[in-house]
């Protein structure tokens, strides 16, 4: 008995993948009316099997006979199975360059968006939906999917280092040049590096960003020795951005913590101050002392 269920399964399963081998074949010789059979007639024997990728095959093959209508309707059926964001933007433009149903172009392309459609550059550049750049609707559509491209860019929080981005040349106390510092925004302005070089050629790298998840700052510095050091509980209060270190320091014997600072003195000059303390932040020595002027 268990041999005989065994063999119907294997009978079974060898016939789901030829149905399916047979409308893939079909689709790659670009048989498009024979392959829109062979979808439909797996589908109806086995509903189960990746329905959403069936019915978006069957759109495609409607696309290529120029069919559109038809090609809608396959591609919500995809949608509905799938819930593919993509498939929900070329709904959008297939309503809008192939079906002038303008409305329900731009009713789609929210519901793309809804579902997690990001591409905001290519949607600005597609041809199929450059007749829209003038609607209001579209327009506030189209923000929309530029939050969700560039969150960090409408997120206020994620703006309060940008007074450090530029070219710097970099002081310490005695007024002797140290080094220099590119500070640029990376990742869709989501984060902050810095490039140093000091006087000698020694380089290293910040990366600094706004955490969602914690509500702070926190800053990972790694140098070309391999030293690496991470600030945490970063906030931007009295115009300058505040850090502690991660985890203590033992220097002799001795556990310290670090804090850093960087002042917004003015437009064209950063203090930033590295500060140490070995009695639980009741007294506080300085470990350096710059000066950043701006080059650009």
């Amino acid at each position: 008995m268990y041999l005989l269920l065994l063999l119907f399964l294997l009978a079974l399963n060898n016939n789901i993948l030829g149905q399916q081998q047979l409308a893939d074949s079909l689709f790659k010789e670009k048989q498009w009316e024979n392959a829109i059979t062979a979808y439909d007639k797996h589908l109806q024997t086995n509903p189960k099997d990746r329905p959403g990728f069936q019915w978006n095959k069957i759109g495609q093959c409607y696309y290529n006979l120029q069919q559109y209508a038809q090609t809608v309707d396959a591609y919500k059926k995809s949608v509905l199975f799938s819930g593919n964001a993509v498939v929900m933007y070329n709904i959008a433009c297939l309503y809008n360059a192939k079906l002038a149903q303008k409305d329900s172009a731009i009713s789609w392309l929210d519901k793309a968006i809804t579902a997690g459609y990001t591409q905001y550059q290519s949607t600005l550049d597609d041809e199929d939906l450059k007749n829209l750049h003038d609607d209001k609707t579209f327009k506030i559509v189209l923000e929309r999917m530029k939050k969700n491209f560039s969150p960090c860019s409408f997120q206020p929080e994620s703006q309060q280092f940008n007074f450090w981005i530029g070219e710097w040349k970099v002081y310490n106390a005695q007024g002797q040049q140290s080094g220099t510092s590119k500070i640029e925004q990376i990742l869709n302005e989501c984060v902050i590096q810095e490039n140093w070089i000091d006087f000698f050629g020694n380089k290293g790298k910040s990366f600094n960003f706004y955490n969602s998840e914690t509500k702070q700052w926190q800053q990972t510095w790694v140098d070309d020795k391999g030293s690496v050091t991470e600030f945490i509980n970063g906030k931007y209060l009295d115009n300058a951005m505040r850090f502690r270190s991660s985890r203590p320091i033992v220097n002799n014997g001795k556990k310290g913590v670090r804090r850093l600072t960087f002042f917004n003195t003015n437009v064209n000059e950063v203090r930033q101050l590295g500060e140490i303390s070995y009695d639980k932040g009741k007294t506080w020595t300085t470990e350096y002392d710059l000066k950043y002027i701006r080059e650009k």
